[in-house]
């Protein structure tokens, strides 16, 4: 179990079992052994499921559950449970009650979210209020109310029009590394860029987030890494440029010619088939290592429990695509493997060019395999086309750049005296200090165009600043109004509940009075 996260003396979120072993992170609820095996069931498209013992967990991920579940992530999905004006509330189901009966519970309160605290109106111009809402509150570290607007519906990839930039960008620029986990948990891009084509990485490098930058690139590369960890056991290490490891097979590729016809098909695939396939494949390779952890994890009476032979059913996709995503159960270990090397080898071919070339203009800024929208896991980087160059120089590369400048410099001046020396020698007419004072003419000329470049990189720098500033300003004044928007709303509820308290009080006055007349008269 991670050392940083404790579970004793916790109870389980859908039945109050003590023995927490699991969690659902999408939820930030804590799990027993049992309500686990629901859980499963249900597929990784509701609930994301991982054990304490033997899940990888990254720090930054287990400091968000540890948020989630402390600060109440489960009142979110009980909300009708708890309210004091729902008269006929649903009986929560104990640890001694059965198992149907939990499952029941489990599925009303995840699959079909009947206990949240749903929008009265479900508009278009509601989803905008409540997208706003969220992009305005990543920037603080209130991750409980911004899992309720993400439980609600709110976008996690939604751009506000005025200012180009996804909550995620907001996040990032802020340093709320809790918020970057959740939104990229619900479907968040971490690779996607603003109006100005500045990704959530350099977002965070330019505030000073160097850390959650890093972080960035590892999400970016969260189906990749997933899928070689699985197959060669170790993860790639983003800080020194590995991204696409391959790893050895023990055993030999395949190069039958139906294997080939296969590979070949695979390399034809369009790119949102190929992002598909690739993502259908991450889900099975989680659900198989939930199905060995579960195996040697639960207590052996417990074990015929976990029953998921093949990837539940998704009602956002195709029958076609489920039914093929079911059919990944059939893969042996072996064919499996190589079906794996064989995607992680196509997304080297397709991507890598792109890969190497950002690592190479910038050391630290790379693009690779991002999350897509209504899915948790990630997908592929959105296009070829993309320009993979930094829209605003770092620091390391205004460095690189005055090295070069100055490598050519050095060069110039070695031609320009070989030269002034050869007319030296041709030309005994000239007098020496002549031939001084047009070297030094021909380098002040040097200098002076450095000097031009030099100010005319650092006005483009300048603007490019100006413009982000301009766009943050233009954010916070949007901000302030939705926060105002929800005070006010939050006054009008209170002044409500006030209202019904007070109507409330007057009714048991009123019935109190009564009652106390009739034991006068009698």
């Amino acid at each position: 179990m991670p050392k940083s996260f404790e579970t004793i003396g916790k109870e389980c979120h859908d039945c109050g079992h003590n023995g927490l072993e699991w969690c659902s992170i999408n939820h930030g609820v804590l799990l027993c052994d049992e309500c686990c095996s629901i859980h499963s069931s249900l597929g990784r498209h509701i609930s994301q499921i991982k054990s304490f013992k033997r899940s990888y967990w990254s720090p930054s991920q287990l400091n968000l559950l540890n948020e989630l579940s402390t600060n109440g992530a489960n009142l979110i999905w009980e909300y009708s449970l708890r309210d004091p004006q729902n008269k006929f509330p649903k009986k929560k189901p104990s640890a001694k009650d059965p198992l149907p009966i939990k499952a029941e519970f489990i599925r009303a309160k995840y699959q079909q979210m009947a206990y949240i605290n749903r929008l009265k109106d479900e508009t278009n111009e509601t989803y905008e209020d409540l997208n706003l809402q969220l992009h305005s509150i990543v920037r603080t570290d209130n991750i409980i109310t911004c899992l309720r607007f993400l439980s609600q519906g709110a976008d996690p990839n939604f751009r506000n029009p005025e200012t180009g930039t996804s909550s995620i960008h907001v996040a990032a620029s802020r340093g709320q590394l809790n918020q970057i986990e959740l939104l990229c948990i619900f479907g968040g891009n971490p690779a996607t860029v603003d109006a100005s084509g500045v990704s959530p990485e350099e977002h965070a490098r330019i505030n000073g987030y160097s850390d959650l930058a890093d972080r960035l690139i590892e999400l970016q590369y969260e189906l990749t890494d997933c899928l070689i960890c699985f197959i060669g056991g170790k993860r790639p290490n983003h800080k020194n440029n590995q991204h696409i490891v391959l790893p050895e097979l023990n055993e030999k590729l395949d190069k039958s010619k139906q294997a080939i016809i296969a590979r070949q098909k695979l390399q034809q695939l369009p790119d949102s088939l190929f992002e598909d396939l690739a993502m259908d494949v991450y889900d099975e390779v989680d659900r198989r290592e939930l199905k060995t952890i579960w195996q040697t994890q639960v207590d052996r009476t417990l074990i015929p429990l976990h029953v998921v032979p093949f990837l539940p059913v998704n009602p956002s996709f195709s029958a076609t695509r489920n039914q093929g995503r079911q059919k990944l159960a059939r893969y042996g270990l072996k064919d499996f493997n190589t079906f794996i090397y064989d995607i992680l080898n196509e997304v080297r071919r397709r991507y890598y060019d792109c890969i190497q070339s950002s690592t190479v203009s910038s050391g630290t800024r790379s693009h690779g395999l991002s999350r897509q929208k209504n899915h948790s896991s990630t997908a592929m980087i959105d296009s070829d086309d993309e320009p993979f160059y930094d829209k605003v120089a770092s620091d390391d590369d205004s460095n690189n750049l005055d090295n070069n400048k100055q490598q050519k410099r050095i060069k110039l001046n070695r031609k320009l005296k070989k030269l002034i020396k050869n007319q030296l020698i041709d030309d005994t007419l000239q007098s020496p200090t002549e031939n001084t004072s047009i070297f030094d003419n021909l380098n002040l000329e040097i200098i002076e165009n450095h000097h031009s470049s030099d100010l005319k990189s650092r006005i483009i720098n300048t603007e490019m600043q100006v413009k982000y500033l301009a766009c943050a300003h233009i954010d916070l004044k949007n901000e302030l109004s939705v926060l105002h928007k929800m005070i006010q709303r939050l006054l009008d509820e209170s002044l409500v509940n006030k209202i019904d308290q007070q109507v409330t009080n007057n009714i048991s006055t009123f019935i109190n009075g009564i009652e106390t007349n009739k034991l006068i008269n009698k």
